[in-house]
């Protein structure tokens, strides 16, 4: 078996849309601990004219459809048996597997969203040695 790969930066994260603080903070990228800020990042809403809530983008996401959150050999079988997207619907309280752009696999749990905020609770795990 192989060994366990640690995590690498588990945290909460805020997307906001702008609509009410006039900054929006639209993405994030990932692979840096802490995660920096980014227009898109490899998370982050998915806005054209306007964001739409519970939609998300990034380099690829995988919905995760079972029960709890998954461990990160469950978010790699997702990620190599799926066709990722570049976005997916992710209702609040459920979670989606992504990969960053330096290869890195990790999970995020949106919660309610709140007058265009949402916190997302995020793990991202090292990549294998």
């Amino acid at each position: 078996m192989p060994a366990a790969v640690p995590v690498r930066w588990r945290g909460t994260l805020t997307l906001d849309d702008g609509s009410k603080t006039g900054i929006p903070t639209t993405g994030w990228f990932l692979d840096p601990v802490p995660p920096q800020r980014a227009p898109l990042g490899d998370l982050g809403l998915s806005c054209q004219l306007s964001c739409d809530p519970g939609r998300y983008v990034g380099n690829t996401i995988v919905a995760f459809n079972g029960p709890g959150t998954p461990d990160r050999h469950k978010c790699v079988d997702l990620l190599n048996t799926q066709l990722g997207q570049r976005t997916a619907d992710v209702p609040a309280g459920r979670s989606a597997c992504f990969g960053t752009e330096a290869g890195r696999v990790g999970y995020f749990t949106p919660g309610p969203g709140n007058g265009g905020q949402v916190r997302l609770q995020v793990t991202v795990w090292e990549l294998p040695t």
